[in-house]
């Protein structure tokens, strides 16, 4: 039976191995990991190119379709060019579907199928348009995989608490804050006995990662930037995938920000009433930043000019030095603007 050349392969996730580790007595385990396995990593450099490995491995699903549809061999550069915009919410649309997966390729198969969903299936382009269509689908499914992994370790229970805890709150927080609501919330729960080990935990399966202002970019386990920081300044920052499910953009409400009025007992227009919510920092542009908030009950896309600022010193190109991917505060919604399919905020 077993003759020469014969190979036996055994795919196994990490999260198996790591609930063997932590539940069984592994015993010889550990030896033929470091002995013969082989990782796979689709980590890749460019990451602002339709050459990332990831990336191609959707237009290579696009192409074999469209090569069926039509019956004849069509080449990448035709699939991209009729398929992709070269950016969406001001950011290389490459970056933008990087920043929304765990680098493999189970996330472009997700996006392929959400992209499939009732709403979407018309659209006929990946363009900024098709994303606000079908990401909420993409986040539903993106939470449900996170959930599945996370059960070789927890309770269905325990799960539930862990994301109650997050589920409404912050897209970035401190390790203090997240465990005190933990404390707060769920007192008795996995999460407020041992929170470390829970967001250690959360870290390694891609839930959340870590924020600095010292770092252009938050830091992810699936870039092989291994170990959860807690201590200051490091911050905790959810995965922009899962944000729009744990509804983590703020809730809008209105309120009247002057009592002054005009002689015809109109408000001026800077002093009229403005929908106030909470925005949260998706992308630090040149000298404006790109956030995304909910407007009555739907994520929306929001651009704040530098000024529009309000009480923090910026400086164009130096954004980054006063605000950090992740962020939330206070803005007003003035107007929608549709020629860049944005709102225009301004910071309170």
């Amino acid at each position: 039976i077993f003759r020469s050349g014969t190979k036996f392969l055994c795919s196994v996730r990490l999260e198996v191995i790591n609930a063997i580790n932590r539940y069984v007595q592994p015993n010889q385990l550990h030896k033929i990991m470091q002995g013969y396995d082989e990782r796979l990593i689709w980590e890749h450099t460019n990451t602002n190119s339709f050459r990332h490995p990831i990336i191609d491995v959707l237009i290579r699903r696009i192409q074999i379709a469209e090569e069926k549809q039509r019956g004849v061999a069509i080449d990448k550069e035709e699939i991209i060019k009729q398929w992709f915009p070269s950016n969406v919410y001001n950011k290389h649309v490459c970056s933008y579907i990087l920043e929304n997966t765990w680098h493999k390729p189970r996330d472009i198969i997700r996006l392929l199928l959400s992209a499939q969903s009732k709403n979407s299936r018309k659209l006929s382009s990946f363009n900024q348009n098709a994303f606000e269509t079908f990401m909420p689908v993409y986040s539903k499914q993106c939470l449900v995989e996170i959930k599945e992994e996370m059960r070789a370790l927890y309770t269905a229970e325990e799960i539930e608490q862990i994301f109650s805890c997050i589920q409404g709150y912050k897209a970035t927080f401190s390790y203090d804050d997240i465990v005190s609501r933990a404390k707060r919330l769920y007192p008795d729960s996995v999460f407020s006995r041992d929170p470390y080990t829970v967001l250690k935990d959360m870290y390694r399966i891609g839930v959340i990662g870590n924020l600095s202002p010292n770092h252009r970019s938050p830091r992810w386990e699936y870039k092989e930037q291994y170990g959860l920081y807690i201590d200051s300044p490091w911050r905790i920052i959810v995965h922009p995938s899962l944000r729009i499910e744990l509804s983590l953009s703020g809730r809008a409400n209105t309120v009247k920000l002057f009592t002054n009025t005009e002689k015809n007992g109109r408000l001026p227009a800077e002093n009229r009433e403005h929908e106030r919510c909470t925005a949260t920092v998706d992308y630090i542009g040149y000298s404006c930043l790109f956030v995304e908030f909910k407007k009555n009950g739907k994520t929306e896309r929001g651009v704040i000019e530098i000024s529009q600022f309000h009480g923090r010193t910026a400086e164009a190109g130096k954004l980054d030095n006063a605000f950090l991917l992740g962020e939330s505060f206070s803005v007003e919604i003035l107007e929608f603007d549709k020629n860049t399919l944005h709102w225009n905020l301004r910071m309170v």
